[in-house]
This record gives structure tokens, C-alpha cells and sequence, in this order.
């Protein structure tokens, strides 16, 4: 009762939302030329994803196992299985961006691979040509 209530809840929020401000495929920025090695999270959050399916597969048998027997322990695997799939996820994806502000604040240079040419985000209907230009 209480999940279709939320799902519904969620639903109505989720057309409201479309009806007042619809996406807009245009409004999709050009970024594919500068690669800020900071900014790219594709890899920590790949990390994170292998990291949390290895805690469930382990949790999931234990849990299971557990459960019948002593409800402490398969309690007590459980949470210490989420709070290190949790803090793991955390230092994965914020530890390299403080690294990078401490690094930016003490005036070292960051490893950031960018194009020879300065590039900004385009405003929104702004042509690549008009950018370089």
C-alpha cells in the first residue's frame, strides 16, 4: 500500500515536472574536446558499482543464512556491509576531488588533459562554429 502510494506520488511529481519544463534535446552541450582528469568519474564510479555488487553478493548467502539462526549476527553483517559499500563509494568518487582543490589552493598544477585551444560551455543554441570563432 505504502510503495504504490510513493510510486504514484512520485509518478505525479514526475509528469508535472515534464508538462512545466519538457527536456529540450538541443539544449545538450558540446564537451567531447576538453577532458579534465578530475572531473571524469566514469572509472571511480565503475569501481564503486564492482565494489557494491561484490558487498551484495557476499551479504546476500550470509544474510540468508543468518537470519534463522541469530537475527544479531546476519543484523550485524548486513550493516557493516553497507557502511563499507557506502564510505568505499564516498572516498572513491570525493577523495580525488579535495586532492584536486587542495592541490589548486597550494598553486600545483592538476593533471588535466585538455585541447590547445581554451574551450567554454557553449550557451545554449550557440553553433560549434560561432565558439571557435
Amino acid at each position: 500500500m505504502k510503495i504504490g502510494m510513493f510510486t504514484s506520488v512520485n509518478l505525479f511529481i514526475m509528469v508535472v515536472w515534464s508538462v512545466i519544463d519538457p527536456s529540450r534535446p538541443k539544449a545538450i552541450l558540446m564537451h567531447s574536446r576538453v577532458n579534465i582528469t578530475v572531473m571524469n568519474d566514469s572509472k571511480p564510479i565503475a569501481l564503486c558499482i564492482y565494489i557494491v555488487i561484490l558487498l551484495s553478493i557476499v551479504g546476500l548467502p550470509v544474510s540468508l543464512i543468518q537470519n534463522d539462526n541469530n537475527p544479531n549476527v546476519s543484523f550485524s553483517v548486513i550493516s557493516i556491509l553497507i557502511i563499507t559499500g557506502t564510505t568505499s563509494t564516498q572516498c572513491n568518487i570525493f577523495f580525488p576531488k579535495v586532492d584536486a582543490l587542495l592541490k589548486f589552493l597550494r598553486g600545483e598544477k592538476t593533471e588535466s588533459k585538455s585541447s590547445q585551444q581554451a574551450t567554454s560551455i557553449p550557451r545554449v543554441g550557440t553553433t560549434m562554429d560561432s565558439i571557435h570563432n
